[in-house]
């Protein structure tokens, strides 16, 4: 090569500077794509260049194809690197990917289902990765489907990509046709009538799906015209029609991805690609076949469709069917029996009475229809109505009853029978069937639980028989789920038997594999034989791979053949350029930089050099294809022998090739895994277990253990998880809190940043089973990451006019009012829009839910969807929060919350605890107290309110907000220091503990709406850390985030209301370990080493004011920068290391605190003291910035220090 690379640096029209063109790989109207080497990195990599004398129009596409493509950074995504122009063309560089494209894989449709499937699941994750982006493909194809070396796919050319915002984008040509025909949806082929989204990229991977299981694109051959037009009204034959061995359940999945209304398709590529997952470990997928009516309805021309409408007979026979199929079995049940009380004509009830016996329920109302004993029924006609209130209780009270004893069925069918008289029996019902479902999930989740346990232990008939018990539950999600689970056991028992048979003979089969990767195939073929000989039973599955050892052994044998033909032929080894000059069974003779002669080994050289000498040499596709394959290399070998008709045969030897290195390297690994969980190397689990999809088939006896590890890394603290045990579920965790005990709250604390709009009793307060809210927020303890969800059953208990509260989720924000419009807005405050009054009464108990999955935000109240909206910004890794604000009062009950553990947050977390539990035990002094109120020992009064000695206790007395009571321990400023007291509240607003007042303080509002009761109160702050505790249950998070750590005084003080105070003690605390001190580099006067560009210092306000940037020059391999500002205008602010942008955020305009923590090569980026992006690569040159790249900001101060003393 090097050569040829001297020749391209020597040419002007190839030579880029840092980047010069080898050779040409492929084009196309976007570009052409060469094989390039980047002089400065001393690597290879792929360069697109646009074409001389290309339109204004391809320039522009072709930067968008780059800026669209470089925000992208997935597995499975052509990773482009940088940007340039070379005399007037531009270019950007990539990942060069070596295993050519998917396209000659599926063409024909002989790729292994499975290893299709697989491949297709891995891109629909690229995929949904690009829509959260913000990113619409537009040109899925097999031929923008690179495949790496070792079978990985990528994503590639995003040259007709647009954003969700404008799926048609600026820069279509008005009514053009985007997209290659074969591939394109519908809204594709209409031109500017159609509107692509994310569901448009489905479609496209359904049409390549299509084509890998048939060989034939979904659409026949033809002009233009045509294509469109079957693209629009022809429905593709199902695959098993053109391929009968298609698995109906991949069939299934491809045709939903085909529908013509992308409401009909998966809405996101992750649910495809979840589908595809069930399929491929034999789980029931979500997808269901067409029925009848769909069939006929899709084929109804939309005349006959609206006359249909007309007569009621669609609505009536079609719609009426397709959404009762949609509703859960208990209101389908419940619509029918409320139908047959309704009906009027004898064969109404009739018709209504065999729709009840095909469901399996009787035709009779089993409620009060017949009493014991065989007397005469007596019809709820005649019956006399009970009160309505008594009517639900009494409801409430048989239901509860079903649930403790199981019977899940018979309570489901206790609320089917229970006819509403008015909407609010109707919407308590509604609550009382959510929680039924609900217990019944729980219930489900803990049998699935002892069953996979039992599978670890081998115990599959254990297994199969707790499954069975989740069948009794009647209900028929639970049953399919049950029957799935069962039907994987057994299919898995049968699998662990001859697994067992084959481990025996594991030192064989790994004697083989040593052989191979010595190039030693003769002797992989004699192990074949006596692995064989040694257990004749699995001849079947020995006999392909010893052939193929065969072929790989003639193709080996082929090479020193094809060394005579190829003398002078160049390659780089080890030692230098070397030429081949002849070869025998020993080695290949070379030339080493044209002076001295050499043999290499067999062993040392180049794979593909060694395909070359053999194709020389005469190997067939066959023997080739199997050299590449015992080499490690499976899309080599399938490219190799795809001319070959023994191709089919070839990818299924390939498949279970790679299924047996697979299952061998996942068994060593899952012992390892195992063995470390038990031991608690946790360090260990966490390298481990990213693999667990990798390994999936190896692992999934394992299920449940692996669960378990997967919370013990995330829980926050080892050995001690959450109040509440979450379940892994759908790749994340589930908890559900029903509040029966306080110790449930040590996973949530009054959050207290609505305190300055409280209007009446502040706080949060656990009552009868239920959290209350006063003008503050109930916080979680963690920060969430990826699909959130949120519901929980909410109650208006007061309000008044601008009272609102709502859920806070991702750093969405849902708002809610009594009586008055709903709004979401943007982590940055912006709104997605408003929705009328959703219908909250005062005193009414409602299911409230949002969530934020698929790109969309979405929010629903008593299972109606109030918003649906796209995400326009990337959630923020934030705890959830619900809350109140400005007077609104409300309780929360039953709440589920869903979410991936944002990762390092239970490192954080554990260090926290650990500081604690030092300043726990740390020796400390006593400096001051008031025990029985008659004397303030080193306390003095401050403010305009008052404080005097009443019934053994000191009382302060606040009449205005401007006239505060306070008491501050003045004797000395302490660093570290715990306060421990008794308070009542009398009644009013505010009570606020002070910690190191005056400096940098921390604030605590303590709850003031359980009133003239004593509550126990303790506070720490210790160095950057602090809590505070109420009656030892609940967590009150401070007012403020702690900048810096200076000493300050202690204080109370009540503000607008009256409190008694008792037994106040304070400590200092002493030998803990210091934090790293700060430098300030900006305090509001001068400027120490910072930069300035475009910011102002207005010296008489004492801020950094305006539009540009700040650089604070690097602390060295490891630091920490600080900047605390203001943003006005929504500022667009950056946060930038070594020429690199890290994050980017747009700000509402409060107080926020943007940080930056480095080491080495990795840093992590702080928004209001929560590490938002982790595990980033700073530039290598400049210093640290942040940029305010839009709006203005005013930066108060500016800090760093270094991560080691």
């Amino acid at each position: 090569m090097l050569p040829q690379l001297e020749a391209a640096r020597r040419n002007p029209n190839l030579n880029f500077g840092k980047i010069t063109l080898l050779e040409e790989l492929g084009q196309g109207g976007m570009g052409v794509v060469y094989r390039a080497w980047q002089n400065d990195l001393q690597r290879m990599v792929a360069v697109k260049v646009l074409p001389a004398n290309s339109a204004k129009e391809s320039g522009a596409r072709f930067l968008r194809e780059a800026r669209l493509a470089s925000k992208l950074r997935h597995p499975n995504i052509v990773a482009v690197h940088e940007m340039g122009e070379h005399q007037g063309r531009p270019w950007f560089s990539m990942d060069l990917v070596g295993g050519g494209s998917l396209d000659p894989l599926v063409r024909g449709g002989q790729l292994p289902v499975n290893r299709l499937m697989e491949i297709l699941r891995d891109v629909a994750r690229a995929l949904d990765f690009a829509h959260a982006a913000g990113v619409v493909h537009r040109d899925i194809k097999p031929a923008n489907i690179l495949m790496g070396a070792d079978g990985t796919p990528f994503l590639s050319d995003f040259g007709l990509a647009g954003e969700l915002e404008d799926s048609q984008g600026r820069l279509t040509v008005s009514g053009a046709i985007m997209g290659t025909p074969a591939y394109m949806s519908p809204e594709q082929a209409r031109g500017r009538h159609g509107k692509p989204d994310a569901r448009s990229d489905v479609y496209s991977l359904g049409a390549v799906m299509y084509e890998g299981l048939t060989g034939e694109t979904p659409v026949p051959k033809g002009d233009l015209v045509e294509i469109v037009g079957a693209i629009l009204h022809t429905d593709p034959p199902p695959p098993t029609s053109r391929a009968p061995g298609v698995p109906k359940d991949a069939e299934t999945i491809c045709l939903k991805c085909l529908q013509k209304d992308p409401a009909r398709r998966y809405q996101t590529a992750g649910a495809l690609a979840d589908d595809i997952g069930r399929f491929l470990t034999g789980n029931a997928i979500v997808a269901r076949a067409s029925s009848l009516v769909q069939q006929a309805t899709k084929r109804l021309p939309r005349p006959m469709v609206l006359a249909a409408c007309g007569a009621g007979l669609l609505v009536a026979v079609v719609l009426g069917w397709l959404v009762k199929r949609e509703l859960g079995r208990g209101n389908e049940i419940a619509e029918l029996r409320e139908r047959l009380a309704r009906a009027s004509s004898p064969e109404e009830k009739a018709r209504l009475e065999n729709e009840l016996r095909k469901r399996g329920e009787p035709a009779t109302d089993p409620v009060g229809t017949k009493p014991p004993g065989g007397e005469k029924p007596v019809t709820p006609e005649v019956q006399k109505d009970p009160p309505k209130e008594s009517r639900t209780k009494k409801l409430e009270q048989d239901l509860r009853e079903r649930l403790d004893a199981g019977d899940y069925r018979g309570a489901l069918d206790l609320l089917a029978a229970f006819a509403p008289a008015n909407a609010d029996e109707s919407a308590k019902r509604g609550v009382m069937l959510a929680r039924c479902y609900g217990e019944a999930q729980t219930a489900f989740d803990e049998i699935d639980r002892r069953a996979q346990a039992q599978l670890v232990i081998g115990n599959f008939d254990g297994a199969v028989d707790t499954w069975g018990e989740a069948i009794q539950f009647g209900i028929e999600r639970f049953t399919k789920l049950a029957e799935s689970h069962i039907a994987t056991a057994r299919k898995n028992r049968a699998t662990g038997n001859r697994d067992a048979a084959l481990a025996r003979l594991a030192p064989l089969r790994d004697d083989i594999l040593e052989k191979c990767a010595a190039r030693d195939y003769a002797g992989a073929v004699k192990a074949s034989e006596a692995l064989q000989n040694e257990e004749p039973s699995i001849e079947p599955e020995i006999a392909p791979i010893r052939a193929a050892l065969r072929d790989a052994a003639d193709a080996f044998a082929a090479a020193p053949k094809g060394a005579e033909k190829l003398k002078g032929m160049k390659f780089q080894a080890a030692g230098g350029l070397a030429e081949v000059a002849g070869a025998d069974a020993t080695g290949l003779r070379v030339l080493i930089d044209g002076k001295a002669t050499t043999t290499l080994s067999w062993a040392s050289v180049p794979p593909l050099r060694v395909a070359d000498l053999a194709a020389a040499g005469g190997a067939s596709a066959e023997q080739l294809g199997a050299f590449h394959l015992f080499d490690g290399r499976e899309a080599a070998a399938a490219i190799a022998w795809a001319p070959s008709p023994r191709r089919s045969e070839l990818d299924e030897l390939a498949v279970s090739f790679h299924e047996n290195i697979a299952r061998r390297e996942g068994t060593s690994l899952l012992a390892t895994l195992l063995e470390a969980g038990a031991a608690k190397d946790w360090k260990t689990v966490r390298e481990l277990l990213p693999l667990r999809a990798r390994y999936a088939s190896a692992w999934s006896a394992a299920g449940a253990r692996l669960d378990d590890l997967e919370y013990a890394v995330a829980e926050e603290r080892p050995g001690e998880p959450f109040a509440v045990k979450p379940r892994a579920l759908g790749g994340g965790l589930t908890w559900r809190y029903d509040f029966a005990t306080t110790a449930q709250l040590r996973d949530w604390a009054q959050e207290t940043e609505n305190v300055g709009s409280a209007r009446g009793l502040f706080g949060l307060s656990f009552v009868t089973g239920r959290v209350t809210l006063a003008d503050t927020n109930l916080l979680f303890a963690a920060p969430l990451e990826g699909e959130l969800r949120i519901s929980f059953d909410l109650e208006v208990l007061a309000t008044r006019e601008s009272a609102h509260f709502g859920v806070f989720l991702g750093g969405y924000v849902w708002e809610l009012k009594a009586g008055d419009e709903s709004h979401v807005y943007t982590p940055g405050e912006e709104s997605l829009g408003s929705a009328a009054d959703p219908g909250l009464v005062v005193g009414k108990t409602v299911r409230a839910e949002m969530s934020l999955e698929g790109g969309r935000v979405r929010c629903r109240l008593a299972g109606k969807t109030v918003h649906d909206e796209k995400a326009t910004r990337c959630p923020v890794p934030m705890p959830p929060m619900i809350w109140s604000a400005s007077g609104a009062r409300i309780a929360v009950d039953n709440v589920s919350l869903s979410g991936k553990l944002f990762p390092g947050w239970s490192d954080e977390f554990r260090a926290r605890q650990d500081l604690f539990a030092r300043a726990a035990k740390a020796p400390a002094d006593r400096v001051a107290s008031i025990t029985d109120g008659a004397s303030l020992g080193k306390f003095r009064k401050d403010g305009d309110g008052d404080w005097k000695v009443e019934n053994g206790a000191l009382k302060g007395t606040s009449d205005d907000e401007d006239a505060p009571a306070m008491l501050t321990f003045d004797d000395r400023e302490i660093r570290n220091m715990r306060l421990r007291l008794q308070y009542r509240a009398h009644k009013g607003r505010h009570f606020i503990l002070h910690l190191r007042k005056d400096s940098g303080e921390q604030t605590f509002h303590l709850p003031m709406d359980a009133t003239d009761q004593w509550r126990d109160v303790e506070a720490v702050i210790a160095e950057e850390s602090s809590y505070c505790l109420v009656d030892g249950w609940l967590r009150v998070e401070p007012g403020e985030r702690l900048e810096g750590v200076f000493p300050g005084h202690a204080g109370l003080c009540a503000k607008n209301a009256v409190v008694s105070v008792r037994s106040v003690v304070l400590e200092e605390l002493k030998g803990l370990p210091a934090a790293r001190d700060w430098t300030l580099r900006f305090d509001g006067k001068k400027l120490k080493d910072v930069g300035l560009e475009g910011i102002r210092h207005d010296k008489d306000d004492g801020v950094l004011r305006g539009k540009g940037s700040i650089e604070v020059a690097d602390a060295g391999p490891g630091g920490e920068v600080k900047w605390v500002f203001w943003s006005v205008d929504d500022a667009l602010v950056r946060v930038e290391a070594g020429g690199a942008v890290l994050w980017e955020c747009r700000c509402p305009d409060r107080q926020q605190t943007f940080g930056l923590r480095w080491k080495g090569e990795t840093a992590e980026v702080l928004w209001n003291g929560t590490a938002v992006v982790r595990d980033v690569k700073p530039g290598k040159a400049g210093g640290v910035r942040l940029v305010v790249a839009e709006g203005t900001a005013e930066i108060g101060g500016v800090m760093s220090r270094p991560l080691s003393r």
